[in-house]
């Protein structure tokens, strides 16, 4: 009915391919251009998607085309009317991306892509009673986003409490919170959220400050190399999703591992233009260490997970017995395996990127192995034997263990003697909720 190039707007990767294969399967799309256009794509798929072309384009997007790019020829818009929005659950320490409706701002601005040189039309697959129900905008990110980054730059400039200064949109307590909490962990805070000397030198890094951190505890040139490397890619795991994907079957024991060398062995090939973002990212922190020159580096097992404890020392998961893909993390909540992670097996890990799915587990799309030896040279002081008396459910008796822990997770335990004050005490409490019925008298 009318003319120009089509925009869909599509909440995410996975229901942009899935369109694209319907769409290629139709008769009557036969003679139209079909091109996907979202964040992980490389950056030449993405040029043309948006170059102008003498035959009919149907882009299938994100909202990355909301307002981030400008698309010459668009007559038509079709609007889904939903997103997938990164929100960060402080509770948890993750982010999670649920898809769901888009605000009435965006469903215009969406419209608002068509005919922007010409007439143009907008088909929005919603009803009116939704088109009523919307939210006027979406939330401002600094309510919903990880504030670590924030919160170490709060440090920088010597303020202790945020609620000090004036914002239009003052950032939630609870989000702080869990920030300065994660930046004491690493050691750029103090107690009293002041900067420390670890915390100075992660401040002038430009990455996330779990990255900053890494980068910081690397001493020899071989291991600042190693370690700007595992930055660029864990700063954009989006970059090298095509990598993973290809070395997923091999049931490695680092996905990170795998994705480094697979990128190394193209930098050897002369290969330097499949990822020209990653490469000025790496030549910029290069720059920082003042490495110039080319230095081959040791992508072993035990050299990554050295590195990578710096930087997630709350993200270390341990198989669940009797399983191969479900992990519980040292807080206590379980996590397992996407179809991404190659990890399968392998009883420690440190879970890179971690997100929370639709049921109570999260979901581990990157991580790397780790050795019981490295954990405890990580955590010297977290990782002393304690005693511990408990009541055992499955024996109905008391019984007494000292063993090294690591939050929820048991490195080491072993049978010691009993504390026979402590177990009368236990033992009474379990006569007094059930009753002298117990004692079988």
């Amino acid at each position: 009915e009318h003319e120009g190039d089509v925009l869909v707007f599509l909440p995410g990767a996975r229901a942009i391919q899935r369109c694209s294969a319907y769409l290629q399967q139709q008769e009557w799309a036969r003679n139209l251009r079909i091109l996907p256009l979202y964040g992980a794509l490389p950056f030449e798929q993405q040029q043309e998607a948006m170059r102008k072309e003498r035959q009919r384009k149907v882009i299938l997007a994100t909202n990355i085309a909301e307002t981030s790019l400008t698309i010459d020829g668009v007559g038509i818009v079709v609007d889904s009317g939903l997103e997938r929005l990164l929100l960060f659950d402080a509770g948890r320490g993750m982010n999670h991306l649920p898809t769901r409706r888009i605000s009435l701002a965006s469903a215009t601005q969406r419209a608002g892509r068509a005919g922007r040189q010409g007439p143009g039309h907008c088909y929005r697959l919603w009803s009116e009673n939704v088109q009523h129900s919307l939210i006027p905008h979406q939330a401002a990110e600094i309510l919903r986003s990880d504030l670590t980054p924030l919160a170490l730059e709060l440090a920088c400039w010597g303020v202790q409490d945020a609620t000090a200064l004036e914002w239009i949109d003052p950032p939630p307590s609870a989000l702080l919170d869990t920030a300065y909490a994660l930046l004491t962990r690493l050691g750029a805070l103090d107690t009293e959220r002041r900067l420390t000397s670890v915390g100075r030198k992660m401040v002038s890094l430009p990455v996330h400050p779990r990255l900053a951190r890494m980068l910081v505890a690397a001493r020899t040139l071989e291991e600042q190399t190693l370690a700007c490397h595992l930055a660029v890619i864990l700063e954009h795991p989006h970059l090298f999703r095509r990598a993973q994907r290809s070395t997923s079957h091999a049931m490695s024991g680092s996905d990170i591992q795998d994705v480094l060398e697979s990128w190394l062995k193209q930098m050897d090939s002369r290969d330097r233009g499949s990822n020209p973002q990653a490469l000025r990212d790496l030549r910029a922190l290069l720059q920082q260490f003042d490495i110039r020159t080319w230095v081959r580096i040791n992508t072993d097992l035990r050299s990554i997970g050295e590195l990578l404890l710096f930087a997630y020392p709350d993200r270390v998961a341990r198989l669940r017995p009797g399983t191969r893909r479900e992990y519980v993390l040292r807080n206590g909540s379980g996590a397992v395996l996407s179809a991404r992670s190659a990890l399968e097996g392998q009883e420690w890990v440190v879970a890179l990127e971690l997100e929370q799915g639709t049921s109570a587990q999260a979901l581990i799309h990157m991580g790397s192995a780790l050795e019981p030896e490295q954990l405890e040279r990580a955590f010297p002081e977290e990782l002393e034997w304690q005693h511990e008396t408990c009541w055992d459910e499955g024996r109905q008796r008391v019984q007494t263990h000292r063993c090294r822990r690591l939050g929820t997770l048991i490195l080491q335990q072993e049978r010691s003697a009993l504390d026979k004050a402590l177990a009368l005490r236990i033992i009474l409490q379990q006569i007094r909720a059930r009753g002298l019925e117990v004692l079988q008298w």
